[in-house]
């Protein structure tokens, strides 16, 4: 009886998935700061979702900001390649490079990336991501 319940859940399942319409996510750069934890991830093939949360909070709690509809550019070649991502929200924009390898700044050591807080056109923050 309970194989039978089963096979009924799995099939009422892969029906509703189905004709459902699902948006897989999947997460293209991960930065954490000393103040905040961001994840980009796809929205479609062409856009992407910023998503952060103040420390000490995780990825399981609700993000304090969310902004939808992302773009990203390819800089550079080879080792220095990288993707830029933008990100606008009314007055603010978020900027985040995914490669600091060939930074003339010479950011710390491990820095895997940074984040760009601007706000009406001018620099308010920079974070490196580890």
């Amino acid at each position: 009886m309970k194989f039978i319940n089963l096979l009924a859940m799995v099939f009422f399942l892969n029906c509703h998935l189905a004709h459902a319409d699902v948006v897989i996510h999947k997460i293209v750069f991960k930065c954490k700061t000393i103040k905040h934890l961001v994840l980009i991830d796809t929205q479609s093939a062409e856009l992407y979702r910023y998503r952060a949360w103040n420390l000490p909070k995780n990825i399981n709690s609700k993000p304090d900001i969310e902004v939808m509809n992302g773009q990203m550019q390819l800089e550079g070649t080879g080792v220095c390649g990288s993707r830029y991502f933008t990100f606008k929200t009314g007055n603010v924009e978020f900027n985040i490079d995914d490669n600091v390898a060939c930074d003339e700044t010479h950011p710390p050591k491990g820095a895997v990336g940074e984040l760009e807080v601007v706000v009406s056109g001018k620099e308010k923050n920079h974070y490196y991501c580890f």
